[in-house]
């Protein structure tokens, strides 16, 4: 079987990207309409100050989160779905890569849904209109994820650019029409617990610092680049994405600067928003079904049962482009199962950082797990880290006071790598200290 993106093995040195390229991939992944939205919430509990602070502090975490990812992902030269199979075994690590193609399979219609909903919108169409320019805009996006990682680099190359002019110019025009003054914008009380809202931060992009970031990462030239390319996209694309969301939601009331580039009425502006829309949703999902089509093609064991990951692509995004028919940005329900599974993701980074330095430790080879079916000890970590991760939803009821405990993403990552590590050394004095390979 022909293999384009190193989906079955680590990618060789001469394959390896430079820190620029995977710079901009990173960037335009990060930077999506998503984020402005979140930044909207935030806005409506805190003041322009406290969520400067908030922000920088949620994306330097995680940074620090999708550094530790990206250093395992250059070292081993392995995709996240590899890494999970290198620690869970053959068997039990299907239960993980079954479930990523959903969840990227889910935000790529959601994210393409809302486009075409906006699109639709402003231009007066219908709802059949509007159907056949979502279904058309999903199958477009396709292009780039199936040409693998040298399609994402040409593609961020260029829209990055677009991109962050186009929302300089957001910004522009908000201080434009706004009325107020500084102080009004930037004070006001914060009614938001600050545990919260760094809790809605780190929530909202731990999922693709973990998972997208180690597809991405395993790509890079040395240690260094790969921290650099990680903490690039989330220190000067994420944060600046929900600091504009915040502002634009204080100063005109509308966290979407992208709508509000639409309803300036020109032609220039309306052309702006119609560009800055399409490939800010492109770049970030052709990424999204890049990482999908990876960990799909690796939940059966034998390769002749494979199909290509080019097919896995298409065959995701054919599907996730017809159900953006169903609107599932406007489901509630989606958004709530989605958190959920969101919880789940943290504690499998904190697993993957004690598996590599407990085989750094013992100077074993990272995939001394990677020949068993059924390994019990990540199993165990994993779900006991989730539990932690979804402790606040269980606990967080009106009147009580879950404090720190509202960090579920950083205690169930650091959980779950607290268990593994305990597990793995418990697991390796029963062998008598030989090698557990």
């Amino acid at each position: 079987m022909a293999q384009s993106e190193f989906e079955f093995s680590p990618v060789p040195k001469q394959e390896e990207k430079s820190t620029i390229t995977l710079s901009l991939i990173w960037l335009g992944y990060v930077i999506v309409i998503g984020s402005t939205l979140v930044g909207g919430g935030l806005a409506s509990g805190l003041n322009l100050r406290d969520t400067i602070w908030v922000v920088y502090l949620g994306c330097i975490i995680l940074s620090i989160i999708a550094s530790g990812c990206s250093i395992v992902a250059h070292k081993t030269g392995l995709s996240f779905s590899l890494v999970i199979k290198a620690i869970f075994g053959t068997h039990a690590s299907r239960i993980v890569t079954i479930l990523l193609p959903i969840i990227f399979a889910f935000w790529y219609a959601i994210n393409t849904s809302l486009l075409g909903e906006i699109l639709a919108k402003k231009l007066g169409w219908g709802s059949t209109a509007e159907g056949v320019l979502t279904v058309g805009s999903g199958l477009l996006m396709i292009v780039t994820a199936y040409w693998g990682i040298r399609a994402l680099g040409t593609l961020s190359r260029f829209s990055n650019v677009i991109i962050i002019g186009l929302a300089a110019l957001a910004i522009y025009h908000g201080l434009r029409v706004y009325q107020g003054s500084l102080s009004s914008l930037f004070g006001g009380p914060s009614l938001m617990p600050y545990t919260t809202a760094l809790e809605i931060v780190i929530g909202s992009w731990v999922l693709g610092s973990i998972v997208v970031s180690m597809d991405l990462m395993r790509f890079s030239r040395s240690t260094a680049s790969s921290i650099i390319s990680a903490s690039v996209g989330l220190l000067i694309g994420t944060a600046p994405s929900i600091l504009i969301g915040a502002f634009t939601a204080r100063a005109v009331s509308n966290p979407n600067p992208i709508e509000m580039l639409f309803d300036i009425g020109s032609i220039f502006w309306f052309t702006a928003a119609l560009i800055l829309l399409f490939l800010n949703v492109w770049d970030t999902n052709d990424e999204n079904l890049y990482s999908a089509g990876l960990s799909f093609v690796n939940i059966k064991e034998r390769r002749s049962e494979v199909i290509s990951r080019k097919r896995a692509v298409v065959l995701i995004g054919i599907c996730a482009s017809f159900l953006t028919l169903l609107r599932p940005h406007r489901i509630p329900v989606l958004f709530s199962y989605f958190s959920l599974l969101g919880k789940i993701i943290p504690p499998l980074a904190g697993i993957i950082f004690a598996h590599y330095a407990i085989s750094r430790q013992r100077k074993l080879s990272f995939g001394y797990n990677a020949n068993r079916k059924w390994n019990a000890t990540p199993l165990i970590a994993w779900l006991v880290g989730s539990l932690v991760a979804y402790a606040p939803d269980i606990l967080g009821k009106p009147g009580i006071s879950v404090g720190w405990l509202q960090l579920g993403s950083i205690n169930g990552l650091l959980v779950g790598a607290l268990v593994y590590y305990i597990l793995e050394m418990v697991r390796a004095r029963a062998v008598g200290g030989k090698t557990m390979e």
